[in-house]
């Protein structure tokens, strides 16, 4: 008995040791400090973000107005706080942050919003929150860790962050296509 505990742990170790390795090596490669991130056009606007103070009523959400292309760092309000449009469909605990904003699309289309943080993005058009179309990671190194694609017509959408783990969040709105 005392034989196979050995080899377990031993072979624990030989299992282990590589992927400690992996973990340095990986950092060291991808050292996102140094790393020089050439974003896609679409995400452009993603380097040189605008402040705001997210909205916490839908009454108040028109005066955030976020602009289609262009960063913004929110600074976001406790869940506890804030009345949403439209309930979501993954509400925030009460140690969750959270925040409200508008933005205009001109031109219908495929159209991205894009988080830094883990959070939940609902658009919402006409008391209805829309399904999303996609959702993907964004390119390594550029802060982007969320992007949800949403199918939009010529108007006004709100925008509700809903359970993000931090009380300031980078988002943007941005065209599919860079248009």
């Amino acid at each position: 008995m005392h034989h196979g505990f050995t080899s377990i742990v031993g072979a624990l170790s030989v299992v282990a040791s590589p992927v400690m390795a992996q973990t340095h090596d990986h950092g060291a490669s991808t050292d996102c400090k140094t790393a020089l991130v050439k974003l896609p056009v679409d995400l452009a606007g993603w380097a040189e973000p605008q402040s705001a103070r997210a909205a916490n009523t839908a009454e108040m959400a028109s005066a955030v107005n976020l602009i289609v292309g262009q960063a913004f760092d929110l600074e976001l309000h406790p869940t506890p706080s804030i009345t949403y449009t439209v309930p979501s469909a993954r509400p925030g605990g009460a140690a969750s942050s959270g925040g409200i904003a508008t933005f205009r699309i001109d031109t219908a289309g495929a159209y991205r919003v894009v988080a830094e943080n883990a959070v939940w993005l609902d658009v919402v058009l006409d008391g209805q929150a829309l399904k999303a179309i996609n959702h993907s990671h964004g390119p390594a190194c550029s802060g982007i860790r969320k992007m949800v694609d949403f199918q939009l017509e010529p108007g006004v959408y709100i925008l509700q962050l809903v359970g993000s783990v931090t009380p300031h969040l980078r988002v943007m709105v941005t065209s599919v296509s860079g248009a």
